[in-house]
């Protein structure tokens, strides 16, 4: 009798109160999303074609990495100059650099497998440790670097190998553009790179 009198009395909350919200995803489990769909889309690489692979990426890219913050951070001092415009498009334009790097690097399948070795907290933020398993050949170590972002986690650094940072390196590449091209002239390259990607993977 006390079950039957405690399982009503929840029912009773949550019909008072509502049923508690669903519980956001872990760092790890946004990561095994995105290996998810990686794995799909490399599966399914000819069927889907360039186009087709962006398309699927672009959504879980953008859920699991906070790319304002990447590019913010990869541009450095040169961010607090900048116009509103430029900030807008240098958002706008990294996004689409980066779906494009993703969508021309996993173009096929040859029996890889994703493999998620766990998570800690460090000073950074939490970082999850994975791997790809490739036949034949030598696993490669990828640790994310995540922050809590509201009620979930988002990617905001990428080491491989877990000596090189896809942001320092980013920014070793932005910062010198703009100290001889300025602001603009990156927003330019950056262009250029996406439709260079774009053009090179399409048939």
């Amino acid at each position: 009798m006390l079950v039957v009198r405690v399982a009503g009395a929840l029912a009773l909350a949550a019909i008072l109160w509502g049923a508690p919200p669903a519980r956001a995803d872990s760092a790890t489990q946004v990561i095994g999303k995105l290996d998810d769909t990686l794995l799909e889309v490399m599966r399914n690489a000819a069927s889907l074609g360039f186009q087709g692979r962006a398309d699927k990426l672009r959504p879980v890219l953008t859920q699991a990495y906070d790319l304002e913050a990447m590019g913010r951070t990869a541009v450095g001092r040169a961010w607090d100059s900048a116009s509103a415009e430029q900030k807008a498009k240098l958002n706008e334009l990294f996004e689409r650099f980066t779906v494009a790097n993703y969508a021309s690097r996993f173009d096929g399948y040859d029996g890889e497998k994703f493999e998620i070795l766990g998570e800690r907290t460090t000073p950074r933020g939490m970082i999850v440790s994975t791997r790809i398993v490739q036949p034949e050949k030598k696993p490669v170590k990828i640790d994310y670097v995540m922050r809590s972002e509201g009620d979930s986690y988002r990617v905001v650094d990428v080491f491989l190998d877990s000596a090189i940072s896809e942001v320092a390196t980013r920014r070793s590449e932005f910062t010198s553009i703009i100290s001889r091209s300025g602001f603009d002239g990156l927003l330019a390259s950056l262009r250029a790179a996406s439709e260079r990607l774009e053009r090179d993977a399409s048939p």
